[in-house]
């Protein structure tokens, strides 16, 4: 069984903000070394992809890496939509 213990957060210029899950590794595991997942766009980011990041994210935290997923301006819980103009 996998136990997530994820953190959601919002980070970056207040224009475009993003969205993120920070997984801490626990202490008596950590590696002292950070993973970066960036979620997929548009359609892709919507069902298997986002499963799949979440699978790997908690299966790194148990490898002993912390992880940061976020999703890119435009996409999910991140400020601005995929219409914005200088995209």
């Amino acid at each position: 069984m996998i136990e997530r213990t994820a953190i959601p957060f919002y980070f970056g210029p207040r224009t475009r903000t993003l969205f993120g899950w920070y997984h801490p590794a626990p202490a008596e595991a950590s590696r002292g070394v950070g993973v970066v997942l960036c979620n997929t766009v548009g359609n892709e980011a919507i069902g298997a992809a986002q499963k799949t990041l979440l699978y790997l994210a908690d299966h790194l935290v148990k490898s002993g890496f912390s992880v940061l997923r976020f999703e890119f301006h435009g996409n999910g819980d991140s400020t601005g939509c995929q219409s914005d103009p200088d995209r």
